[in-house]
């Protein structure tokens, strides 16, 4: 040879995923210096099966990565289906049934006609954490007649129903 010098190769794609670790690492970074790490949020799994308390959000750079990683579904059928937007509070609603058999839902004083309902689907609350446990929740996913779904559940002695989430 009549020249000879030193290279340099890196193989981005052996195993990109370390790369990709690092680039989320930096990116997480470099916004927290900005914009103050309160404001660079993740969501972390909790180990629960209780909708509203089955993550957290918290500042990204204080998150393990490994914490990050949501565990696969242990039994050997479908992950439950949830909405993608979780109310914080769940808001009462009316269910009506006419003589016709149609029934319609009342939420925010607007009614909407059901055109599909599946469940329930029961969630039991966790009765180790409470002295008292709060009545389980049976789960519903309504469709209207304009293609909204919704998630709402059933709880108490004498039924109460409220909205829980929203569908995309």
């Amino acid at each position: 040879a009549s020249r000879v010098e030193r290279a340099h190769c890196e193989v981005a794609d052996f195993d990109a995923s370390i790369n990709e670790k690092a680039d989320i690492s930096f990116l997480v970074d470099r916004l927290a210096t900005r914009f103050g790490s309160q404001r660079i949020l993740a969501f972390q799994p909790n180990d629960t099966h209780i909708p509203e308390a089955a993550w957290a959000v918290v500042p990204a750079q204080y998150v393990q990565p490994s914490r990050l990683l949501w565990k696969k579904i242990r039994s050997t059928g479908d992950a439950p289906r949830r909405p993608l937007r979780l109310f914080t509070r769940p808001e009462p609603v009316t269910l009506l049934a006419t003589a016709s058999g149609a029934q319609h839902l009342r939420w925010r004083k607007v009614q909407h006609a059901v055109t599909h309902c599946e469940g329930p689907e029961r969630i039991a609350m966790e009765w180790w954490r409470h002295e008292t446990p709060p009545p389980a929740r049976d789960y519903f996913r309504l469709e209207d007649g304009e293609g909204r779904r919704y998630w709402l559940y059933r709880t108490g002695v004498v039924p109460q129903w409220f909205l829980h989430g929203i569908f995309a």
